[in-house]
């Protein structure tokens, strides 16, 4: 065998089986939870280098036959009780060896002796190993101890806590530490995320239910199960759209706590703040912050370059920084036709109008390019205020090309066609404007404005074909809008939004005669910085009505202004003066009247009184100045004593009486009525005194300046 070497060693095939620190009974043979330590161990092929001799035999043919053994009881109860104690694997192989295969002579008689000798389960399987040509690995505590102090081992307290008491405290803990982190992992992946959303959708519908403080209950439960980033925006939604710009301002500083610099935050909370809270300074400050870490983000830059071009029309040294951010955009990223539109706008606003004309016949030159609506609507009303419109309707048809839901393109229609005079289309135009703005919610600062301003025009237009109730309709809901954007200082106080309370004010002062509502109307309008001639006249004449003198006579003075031609005013100053017992002023005004009166009388001769009326009307004033001038001049000569006067107050009463039968008479017949005028009274009066008549001037005052006739 020894010459034979490793390559004549028969292969010792055992099958694959775990030991344990149990019984060794072949039947029973059990290795449990002691896993490879115990288990039965690959075994290899020896070479000739790794032979172990048993200790005290020389070497020699194992082959040699030897004489029969015999045992004493003594010994083979030795034997037994030694193999007993062998691991298993070279249990079987011993057992094999002897009760099988038939193994005798000298290895029958080494093997034999070392169990009779109670060797060491090591020694035992080196001579098993030179038997069979096999090398037998046994576990590593059979390696030292003989069976005896194996077993002698396995009853201490040591041997059972190291291999039953410790293996079960390890599957304890492990299965411990395993429940823990299933009851963790799930708790936190599966249970606080599930929650938290069932908070936050329960919450979502208090928003929707505008039950705010519940909704913001809820909100912070879920954010302290779990913090989701999508429901910051989502909250935000909600609040901007029940008009909640405070609760949605915490949500994006709340968002912006928990994710500092995020994009999409920071950019739709500086949008609101640009486009619906108009706080310029507050998207500028939000952009800015985020810009010191991105400085090159062009989504960024572009808003903060809109914001200061926004920002501009309270403060113009913005526009400096808005053209600062587009160039930029430039410098960075090349020139667009985004950021020349940008330009275009900026160049507006600051009123260059040659590099507007520049730009606009670069883009007028590229119909190809599909434009800006906003840019190019604003470029068609910038043109609108510099009365060059011959390519203001092209250039808002383009843009309504590429938009045409885009309501400010339809605004500047409804101000191109009423430069055109054509009112029908004007009114479509402010139709379709507030048609388009309907569905438009937030609505900007500028939108807000434009919205109101398009009630009033439509209600004015309106008016001037005599639908009053939709005109008043119109006034009532451009006023709703303008107190609410007012109260939420969304918008400041302008003169042409203030104008509809002086519209709203016409339609009570001409049509349903209710002239303290609508002196109240002309105060408020006054208080939202709109003023006229017109309304200051109106607000006069009401005063006059109401017999306060002192009141109607500033009224008509700030209509008036430094002086006025204006016939019905200068006659409601002289009415008032008389009421008032100023008849010198009343005698200046009355003769300043009378002269423009009687001037315009020689132009228009002669009066053709049936079929002008015109005509008929300046003989009727002539008739109502010259009796009151008579009433005044008597009054000055009671009061004076001076004969002239009287003389002269005659002179009028029978000029006045003139002018009465020139309009009484038949056309045809040229026959008298048989009526009488205040002139042909008073002067009765004065020839034959009756205690019971005091002299009278005709009271009533045009209802506005523009009355052909001095007097309702």
């Amino acid at each position: 065998a020894e010459d034979a070497g490793e390559g004549g060693l028969e292969e010792l095939e055992l099958p694959e089986e775990e030991f344990g620190e149990g019984e060794f009974e072949i039947d029973e043979f059990n290795l449990g939870d002691l896993g490879e330590e115990f288990g039965v161990l690959e075994e290899e092929e020896i070479t000739p280098e790794e032979e172990i001799q048993a200790e005290g035999e020389p070497e020699g043919d194992l082959a040699e036959e030897a004489a029969p053994m015999e045992l004493s009881d003594e010994d083979f109860k030795a034997l037994t009780e030694t193999l007993v104690t062998l691991p298993r694997n070279l249990k079987l192989i011993v057992e094999e060896q002897i009760g099988e295969r038939g193994l005798s002579g000298e290895p029958l008689n080494r093997l034999v002796n070392a169990l009779v000798e109670r060797r060491s389960p090591k020694e035992i399987a080196a001579i098993a190993s030179r038997i069979t040509g096999r090398r037998i690995k046994i576990p590593a505590q059979y390696e030292k101890k003989t069976g005896a102090a194996f077993e002698e081992e396995k009853s201490s307290f040591a041997y059972a806590f190291r291999y039953r008491i410790l293996p079960l405290i390890r599957t304890v803990v492990l299965t411990a530490v395993l429940l823990f982190l299933v009851v963790f992992l799930s708790y936190r992946f599966i249970y606080q995320p599930l929650y938290a959303l069932h908070l936050y959708n329960l919450g979502y519908e208090q928003l929707e239910e505008r039950e705010y403080p519940a909704a913001q209950n809820y909100f912070q439960r879920g954010l302290e199960q779990r913090v989701m980033k999508k429901q910051f925006f989502r909250y935000a939604d909600g609040y901007k759209e029940q008009q909640q710009w405070t609760l949605a301002e915490q949500k994006y500083e709340q968002l912006l706590g928990y994710f500092p610099f995020d994009k999409q935050g920071t950019l739709e909370y500086a949008r609101m703040e640009l486009e619906t809270l108009s706080n310029y300074e507050k998207a500028a400050s939000l952009l800015n912050g985020f810009l010191r870490e991105e400085p090159r983000d062009y989504e960024a830059l572009l808003l903060l370059g809109d914001t200061y071009l926004e920002w501009g029309g309270e403060d113009p040294g913005k526009y400096q920084e808005a053209r600062m951010s587009y160039a930029v955009l430039m410098e960075e990223y090349g020139v667009s036709d985004t950021l020349l539109f940008r330009m275009m706008r900026y160049f507006i606003r600051t009123d260059n109008q040659p590099e507007v004309m520049k730009l606009k016949n670069y883009f007028q030159a590229r119909p190809e390019v599909e434009v800006d609506p906003g840019a190019y609507t604003e470029l068609g009303g910038y043109l609108i205020d510099k009365d060059q419109i011959g390519e203001v309707q092209e250039i808002l048809f383009r843009s309504k090309d590429v938009d045409d839901r885009f309501p400010e393109t339809h605004y500047q229609l409804a101000r191109y066609f009423q430069r055109l005079q054509e009112q029908g289309e004007e009114l479509k135009a402010l139709r379709n404007t507030l048609s388009l703005m309907q569905g438009l919610t937030p609505l900007s600062s500028d939108r807000i404005e434009m919205k109101v301003d398009t009630y009033r025009r439509l209600g004015e237009g309106l008016y001037d074909r005599g639908n009053y109730l939709e005109a008043r309709a119109n006034y009532t809901r451009g006023i709703e809008l303008y107190e609410d954007a007012l109260s939420r200082k969304l918008i400041n106080k302008q003169p042409q939004l203030g104008k509809l309370y002086a519209d709203l004010g016409d339609i009570h002062y001409y049509q349903g005669g209710e002239f303290n509502q609508a002196d109240q109307l002309y105060s408020q309008a006054e208080d939202n910085l709109y003023d006229s001639q017109e309304m200051k006249y109106k607000q006069g004449h009401i005063s006059y009505r109401n017999s306060e003198y002192s009141d109607a006579l500033t009224e008509f003075r700030q209509s008036a202004g430094a002086f006025t031609n204006n016939h019905n005013l200068v006659y409601a100053k002289a009415n008032t003066f008389v009421y008032r017992g100023s008849y010198h002023n009343a005698e200046g005004h009355y003769t300043h009247l009378l002269e423009m009166l009687k001037s315009r009388l020689e132009q228009e001769r002669p009066l053709i009184i049936e079929d002008r009326r015109d005509h008929r009307a300046l003989a009727e004033n002539l008739m109502k100045v010259s009796n009151n001038l008579g009433v005044t001049l008597h009054r000055l000569h009671l009061k004076t004593g001076q004969s002239e006067y009287y003389s002269r107050a005659m002179v009028q009463f029978s000029d006045s009486s003139r002018y009465f039968d020139r309009l009484s008479r038949d056309p045809e017949t040229l026959e008298r009525t048989g009526l009488s005028n205040l002139g042909y009274l008073n002067q009765r009066n004065l020839l034959f005194p009756n205690d019971n008549y005091e002299l009278q001037i005709y009271a009533d005052l045009p209802m506005d300046m523009n009355s052909l006739e001095l007097g309702s």
